[in-house]
């Protein structure tokens, strides 16, 4: 995804467009804080009593690293961020594995309700709202029509499934996650290293150049 956005701003005509070194520079930290978050989630999804110690040491190796990034980023340590760093280790350690506790249903349902109040919102009676919003909760919540849906989505998968018929689904996701954690040690590995630049805000370049445009003119 990355590479993709790096193309597009560089062959920009934008004139508030940043010089290519820059653009190169924000890229590739913003990619490997993107890759740290992912390893760490995948990590800390790990159910109870299934973690083993290799997944605590790559876990503490992430999230320093995220720490490293975090900082290089200049982006605020908010609560979740400092909840991540110095309490998930200890977390999966004392109770060996929260993928069991974590709030993916909750975040489900909440994403829910937002697109069920997103169709409701703009009716004008309150009254009238409350109920089409409950209907679709209960259309929603319905058996029959969530196996209904089920079977749909199954039906319009099965057409687009000609490719990797040689595989069967357990094999191609071993494949898949084989290559993500592959992907994931690699840029774990070169974040150790760290060879990345703390980034320049847009307003910090302007300064500097402003500054820089002083002392020359004072010089001549």
């Amino acid at each position: 995804m990355f590479p993709a956005i790096e193309q597009i701003l560089l062959t920009s005509n934008h004139p508030d467009v940043c010089d290519p070194f820059t653009i190169e520079t924000t890229c590739e930290v913003y990619r490997d804080l993107f890759v740290t978050l992912d390893t760490i989630s995948s990590k800390l999804r790990i159910k109870h009593g299934e973690v083993e110690e290799d997944d605590i040491m790559v876990l503490q190796q992430a999230l320093v690293n995220l720490d490293f990034l975090w900082d290089k980023a200049d982006l605020s340590f908010t609560p979740k961020i400092h909840g991540l760093i110095a309490h998930a280790v200890e977390q999966v350690q004392r109770l060996e594995g929260i993928g069991d506790v974590l709030e993916d249903d909750l975040e489900h349902l909440h994403q829910t309700s937002v697109k069920i109040t997103a169709c409701v919102s703009r009716m004008k009676n309150k009254g009238q709202q409350a109920f089409v919003h409950s209907k679709m909760e209960a259309k929603r919540s319905n058996i029959e029509v969530r196996e209904r849906v089920e079977k749909s989505q199954e039906a319009s998968k099965r057409a687009f499934k000609k490719r990797n018929m040689e595989l069967d689904s357990t094999v191609r996701a071993v494949k898949a996650k084989t290559e993500r954690d592959g992907s994931r040690m690699e840029t774990m590995l070169f974040v150790q290293q760290k060879p990345q630049l703390t980034l320049q805000t847009r307003h910090e370049i302007e300064k500097q150049q402003y500054l820089q445009s002083e002392e020359d003119s004072e010089g001549s």
